[in-house]
């Protein structure tokens, strides 16, 4: 088996181990993609984890995969609506979703971005946004698509300091779309009433003669 040169020093690969390498790098990039750590945001592997299983799962529109990041206990806040307890609930919650996006020929890609981690031994909680895209299936099945960003904050539990780790509080609630501002209303023009009002008209010229009076016209003999 040909074995590539490298320069002394630097490990040498086979074609193989190559391929392996180069798609390991591709890989790591896809999934940084998915999971953005704003700044001051430090890297967990067990919490990052469940992100990267999470975006899988929605591309899969695979409720158990997703459910299975959440504790047996956990607590799910949907918008507008009830709390949702345990593992169980929040699969079918999910699996209704996922039945609908089928349905309307669409899949689903959520990315995620972190503002604000905090750990503290085996609990931890993360505050971000959500990015959901929703993409036609096939030319066959179109779909409307579209796309919603939303916040969220969850309430994490870990095995250890590294993880596994799961979800057991999640709450998150949509973000509006920003209308733009609207366009200031064009000043009216005057009135032609209005445009023969003194506060129209141009201060009168000092240097100007006297403008006198007609003599009144005598009464008719």
């Amino acid at each position: 088996m040909t074995i590539f040169s490298a320069p002394r020093g630097l490990p040498r690969f086979t074609p193989v181990a190559l391929a392996i390498a180069l798609g390991l790098g591709l890989c790591t990039v896809a999934t940084a993609q998915d999971l953005v750590l704003g700044p001051g945001v430090e890297a967990h592997p067990g919490i990052d984890a469940i992100y990267a299983k999470f975006t899988q799962g929605y591309k899969d529109l695979d409720a158990p995969r997703v459910a299975a990041l959440y504790t047996q206990d956990a607590l799910y806040l949907p918008p507008g609506d009830d709390v949702l307890r345990g593992r169980d609930a929040i699969e079918q919650r999910f699996a209704a979703a996922f039945s609908r996006a089928w349905e309307a020929g669409e899949r689903w890609h959520i990315r995620f971005e972190i503002l604000d981690r905090g750990v503290e031994g085996s609990l931890a909680y993360d505050v971000g946004y959500y990015h959901l895209d929703r993409v036609p299936r096939s030319d066959d099945n179109p779909g409307e698509g579209g796309s919603s960003t939303g916040k969220f904050t969850v309430v994490i539990r870990c095995q250890g300091k590294q993880g596994p780790c799961h979800f057991q509080v999640d709450g998150y609630s949509g973000v509006p779309r920003a209308e733009p501002a609207p366009l200031p209303a064009a000043p009216a023009a005057p009135d032609p009433v209005d445009a023969v009002d003194p506060a129209y008209a141009a201060p009168p010229d000092p240097s100007a003669p006297p403008v006198l009076a007609a003599p009144p016209e005598p009464p008719p003999s």
